[in-house]
């Protein structure tokens, strides 16, 4: 990812990251992204990346691609539909299409 490369602070080059939000817009600790093989939460659970007290979730660690993420706050599970085709969430995931959890 082009912002997070080596040479800056921290150890290691991020591989996945993006940020979770609430409905309302407001970052969402305390939630958790997991990795499956299959759509909806079939399959295996390859990885789960906890989300900090900013409401980001990161890992140097290459998971892979093919994978469809789940978001999972405090009322429930959401699924993304397809599998991830690249790390950098907030590639597509933007200010209109953020990254959030019930």
């Amino acid at each position: 990812m082009e912002c997070h490369r080596k040479g800056g602070p921290g150890e290691g080059v991020f591989k996945v990251a993006g940020t979770v939000y609430d409905k309302n817009g407001q970052i969402y600790p305390g939630t958790t992204v997991k990795f499956y093989t299959g759509a909806n939460g079939s399959g295996e659970l390859k990885y789960t990346l906890e989300v900090d007290k900013s409401g980001n979730f990161y890992t140097t660690e290459d998971i892979g691609q093919g994978l469809y993420p789940a978001v999972e706050g405090r009322g429930g599970v959401k699924y993304m539909p397809t599998s991830a085709s690249s790390g950098a969430c907030n590639s597509c995931h933007d200010q209109n299409n953020r990254i959030w959890a019930e």
